[in-house]
């Protein structure tokens, strides 16, 4: 904790400490959620209501030419509710707290860091857009940039932090290679590898690697491919002796185009992701991912409605994880030219259980309709619909107990955003 009072110290007192470059950030994110028809008895209200709101400070300072201080902090309030159980809870948080020494060519950063992307199949930790009052997630470790114009080098080293990642005491080591050898495509290979040991009553230990490549097509007139293969390696421990051989692998594609009339602009978007394994010990291995995250609906992976049920299985945990995923996502969204106030998103999802050797098991499809309203700058409320409509595999994984309904899942929700 020292070295993060110091961060401190030297972002809001720098005067004190040093004279340069500072800069800051406040924004306040609030998530208003009700869901209607969560699985349960027909006597029952079958409600979850949630509101949560963040206060973030981000703040960084720079002393001297190469070197830089980089902290954000939030503060939250959590509240939920359904007729079994509410609570109203206040915490605190300290997302990122860390010092880069170098420049463009060659950095290193140490301390609390974020890292990743979403929606691919390497490590994000970061911010997540939820309704349940999760915030984020990070690593205590280091990375270090090479870059030389046309290449890059990334290497990662570092424990997960917090309560939102697979287990707080994870390693994780990487690295991530970047050419683009032309203005029209680029190519990533990557490694990573997650270790861990003595991490419940059935994990003993994991040594789990992924090792792939992905590559960003870009096609003129506003459009984007995206392309990644990911492959597991290793092993994980069960009961101390059981070993279990990590083989899965995954595939992760992603289609964006931008395009405009006299009336309207248009950004038309796919995304198909497909985890998949092999038969061991007659037992299906799936492709397992190091805190992927892989959003497929406000629902699915917006809500924690999945989490800590018999249905928890499909996600593994509230943040979008796609163990024994398959799932495609089509979208658009309409903006009219003569205003910026509002904008218009439709996404609809379908995601399936994978299943040895290439078939599915239909865990659902969610319709998402967000109507975003933008009436000044840096203040945003979006308003969002959203059905979930449960499949064969989400109803087979709910006790068939008499008076027990499964019926269609409906969100409404609200977000407002306001920055300074």
């Amino acid at each position: 904790m020292a070295r993060y009072f110091i961060y401190i110290l030297c972002i809001f007192f720098p005067s004190t400490v040093f004279s340069g470059t500072f800069n800051t950030e406040f924004w306040l994110n609030s998530n208003a959620s009700v869901l209607n028809n969560i699985p349960g008895y027909s006597q029952n209200e079958n409600k979850m209501k949630n509101l949560n709101t963040n206060i973030f400070l981000s703040a960084g300072y720079s002393p001297v030419k190469n070197i830089y201080l980089d902290m954000l902090a939030s503060a939250k309030q959590n509240y939920y509710y359904n007729e079994f159980d509410s609570n109203n809870s206040y915490k605190g948080f300290l997302h990122k707290g860390s010092v880069t020494l170098g420049n463009e060519t060659a950095a290193l950063t140490a301390g609390r860091i974020f890292y990743g992307e979403k929606n691919t199949l390497t490590p994000y930790f970061g911010l997540y857009d939820n309704f349940f009052g999760h915030t984020a997630s990070s690593l205590n470790g280091f990375k270090a940039d090479l870059n030389t114009g046309w290449v890059s080098l990334a290497l990662l080293a570092g424990k997960e932090n917090d309560d939102f990642t697979e287990n707080s005491k994870s390693e994780i080591y990487g690295a991530s290679l970047h050419f683009k050898p032309s203005q029209y495509f680029d190519i990533n290979p990557f490694v990573y590898q997650l270790k861990d040991s003595d991490i419940d009553y059935f994990y003993t230990k994991i040594d789990r690697q992924i090792l792939g490549a992905a590559s960003n097509i870009y096609m003129g007139m506003g459009m984007n491919f995206y392309l990644s293969y990911a492959k597991n390696s290793g092993e994980d421990t069960y009961f101390s002796s059981y070993k279990f051989k990590n083989k899965g692998d995954a595939w992760l594609a992603k289609f964006n185009a931008e395009t405009e009339n006299k009336i309207f602009r248009y950004n038309l978007r796919f995304m198909y992701v497909r985890s998949s394994g092999e038969k061991f010990n007659s037992t299906n291995s799936t492709f397992k991912g190091i805190n992927t995250y892989v959003y497929l609906g406000s629902i699915f992976s917006g809500t924690d409605m999945f989490w800590n049920s018999p249905y928890s299985r499909f996600t593994q945990h509230p943040f979008g994880n796609i163990d024994n995923i398959t799932a495609y996502n089509l979208g658009a969204t309409v903006a009219p030219k003569f205003t910026r106030f509002f904008k218009i998103d439709f996404d609809i999802y379908n995601i399936s259980k994978t299943k040895m050797p290439y078939q599915q098991e239909d865990i659902g499809a969610e319709m998402d309709i967000a109507l975003t309203l933008m009436p000044f700058k840096n203040v945003d409320l979006s308003l969002i619909y959203a059905v979930f409509y449960p499949g064969n595999a989400y109803k087979e994984a709910i006790p068939s107990t008499p008076g027990y309904e499964v019926n269609n899942i409906k969100q409404l929700a609200a977000r407002l955003n306001i920055r300074f």
